[in-house]
């Protein structure tokens, strides 16, 4: 029994274990999801949203670069205070090293958010007319000097979140040994993760100054979602050009129901947790992270699927595969000795002791042998 924590507050070591499974084996799947999308926006298919994919490219490497800090710290919070502990590859490290760790986790974390306004800003930028008040005024944004506006803004964003926070940070071995002062379950839980970091002696800072840019982000995307869909309405486009505004508005929604749903609604419960005082934060925040490193796959796959010159190949991608298991299956039965069915068909049909014939709907493994070797019909896999 502890002041600040007790045992039962924190996640079992069963469910530790099931944590850092499940954090490697979606970080794979992540992985390979991210891989492909980004070799569907390399196809030439795409040419007509060429500029626009690269706020989504932007936007899915920090997705990426956050997801491989997480999934590599597999971090238990020990909110309200503000500290943490890992149980993956990353927890080895120590001191300054696990500091910068964080700092690089926290900051992808803000530009990820940025990502997202960045796309809304220039999605609400192409629906307007040629000689509209904004695009005169921030033109600017969009010009020679668009990347080095969006990493100035970036960089102030980052400043304003982290040199604050690292101006806070206490020394860890004197705030840990204070802790466990207070409290002898924490020294037990110090000692057990001796490289447990503190990256700040109060919580409130840290949680007002990231949520002041989450929620202006927030805001300001919903500003320019509405505002687009009232240009794209209110513009008379051509029908081809129509279209591809609304293709692109509707891929851009779905990425922000998709960042709101995994995690900025997480990350706020995740952030208050503090100042709502609510008790077995450790166990919520583990399963937090479960939403989190979803994001990035997910928000791809909305892009993959909403946008439809990537709906297109990758229909087409799934076309080749399905042609390429059915030549596989072919060649195979054709080249599959006549003597293996043969001795299948003796195993799985007759009897073993009188050798009376079976029924085929009854022998299962006949019966997948024979899908196996025989297949379905093929041809419906080479209908262009």
């Amino acid at each position: 029994m502890g002041i600040l924590f007790n045992e039962t507050e924190f996640p079992s070591e069963e469910s530790l274990r099931i944590y850092k499974y499940y954090e490697y084996t979606w970080f794979c799947i992540t992985f390979i999801i991210v891989i492909y999308t980004l070799s569907v926006m390399s196809n030439k298919a795409s040419a007509g949203i060429s500029t626009y994919k690269w706020y989504l490219i932007h936007g899915m490497l920090w997705g990426c670069l956050f997801d491989v800090c997480s999934t590599l710290i597999g971090a238990v919070t020990l909110f309200p205070l503000p500290c943490y502990y890992g149980v993956n590859l990353a927890s080895n490290f120590s001191g300054n090293a696990q500091l910068v760790y964080f700092f690089i986790a926290v900051g992808s974390s803000v530009a990820k958010g940025l990502a997202l306004l960045y796309q809304f800003e220039y999605r609400y930028y192409q629906a307007l007319p040629i000689h509209s008040w904004y695009r005169k005024n921030f033109e600017f944004l969009h010009g020679s000097y668009a990347f080095h506006c969006r990493v100035l803004y970036t960089l102030v964003a980052l400043g304003t979140v982290l040199i604050p926070k690292a101006l806070d940070l206490p020394d860890q071995e004197e705030h840990k040994a204070y802790l466990a002062s207070i409290d002898p379950y924490m020294g037990v839980l110090f000692k057990q993760h001796p490289t447990a970091t503190c990256f700040g002696s109060g919580l409130y800072n840290f949680e007002f100054t990231f949520l002041f840019w989450a929620t202006s982000s927030t805001i300001l995307c919903f500003v320019f979602a509405i505002l687009s869909y009232l240009n794209i309405r209110e513009q008379k486009f051509t029908a081809a050009t129509y279209r591809l505004q609304v293709m692109l508005f509707r891929s851009l929604i779905a990425q922000m129901v998709a960042f709101f749903c995994l995690y900025m609604i997480p990350g706020t419960f995740y952030l208050l947790s503090g100042i709502m005082k609510i008790e077995n934060m450790p166990i919520y925040n583990v399963a937090g992270f479960y939403l989190y490193v979803t994001h990035t796959s997910v928000d791809s796959l909305m892009v993959l699927f909403f946008i439809k010159p990537y709906r297109r190949l990758v229909a087409s991608n799934l076309q080749q595969i399905m042609r390429s298991v059915c030549i596989i299956r072919t060649n195979l039965n054709s080249s599959l000795p006549s003597v293996f069915r043969t001795l299948s068909s003796i195993l799985c049909c007759y009897n073993n002791t009188a050798m009376l014939p079976r029924k085929r709907g009854n022998c299962i493994p006949y019966t997948f042998f024979t899908i196996l070797v025989q297949g379905t019909n093929c041809k419906k896999w080479y209908v262009e």
